[in-house]
């Protein structure tokens, strides 16, 4: 008499989303201002002349990133929300359907028992299978909500990381190009304040890609996903032990 539904871990992979949800800004803003940029204004005339243009184009840049990941960000945790309603609509509907499947099959075992012992057994036997669902149902609720806030927390972790690595590479862009501009204001010849902006460059690259590190929204994702699997599967262990227990005490009871 199959009383369970699938394991319920399965109707939540699209939130794997969650996870990539940074990595486009690491991966594009250690880069700015571009090598490429600093040798063609190098190439087209006095670099020194080209500072200031460099540098609001340069900032101009790392907002039009962040902007775009933030767009990208919104879209994402749009789509995990519209996806944790469908799922617990989903859940809902089949949590129903078993409940209509079971009255069946307990009206049938019912129709089946025709002495007291027997009709007392069936009573018995459908009060405990309720009580094991609703034990399963609500260790499986709090699995999937334990998830699901660890999952909100993880976006706005993230969006906080956003704010915070765009505010600090805005900040090194400035402090490069102001660099280069006081090295120009100091005398030094071009090809020094490209060399100066090209370590500077260099440096920013170091540093945003030890920022990348330290935030491990996946590693945080897969471990929430993890522990949810695992409290699911409880469930479904401790409810089978439960139903193969009453299963074996009714069967001896209607063979009476």
């Amino acid at each position: 008499m199959p009383m369970h539904s699938k394991t319920i871990s399965t109707q939540f992979v699209g939130a794997v989303v969650l996870a990539s949800l940074v990595t486009p800004f690491f991966a594009g803003a250690a880069e700015l201002p571009r090598e490429g940029a600093v040798k063609r204004a190098a190439a087209g005339a006095d670099i020194c002349a080209n500072i200031s243009t460099m540098r609001t184009e340069a900032l101009a840049r790392v907002t039009e990133r962040t902007t775009t990941l933030q767009g990208k960000k919104d879209e994402h945790k749009t789509k995990f929300a519209a996806g944790r309603t469908e799922r617990h609509d989903a859940l809902a509907t089949k949590r129903s359907e078993g409940d209509a499947a079971r009255k069946t099959q307990f009206d049938a075992l019912s129709a089946r028992a025709s002495t007291t012992e027997q009709k007392s057994a069936v009573t018995t036997f459908t009060t405990e299978v309720e009580r094991l669902i609703s034990v399963r149902r609500t260790a499986v609720d709090a699995a999937i909500k334990a998830f699901e806030d660890g999952a909100a927390a993880l976006q706005s972790e993230a969006d906080s990381a956003v704010g915070s690595l765009s505010s600090g590479v805005q900040t090194d862009v400035a402090a490069a190009f102001d660099a280069a501009a006081a090295s120009c204001t100091a005398g030094k010849t071009g090809a020094e304040v490209v060399t100066e902006l090209k370590t500077a460059m260099q440096a920013m690259h170091t540093k945003r890609v030890g920022d990348k590190g330290t935030y491990n929204f996946k590693d945080k994702f897969e471990a929430l996903r993890a522990t949810r699997k695992a409290s699911v599967e409880k469930a479904m262990a401790d409810f089978k032990t439960g139903m193969d227990a009453a299963r074996t005490t009714l069967k001896a009871s209607l063979t009476k």
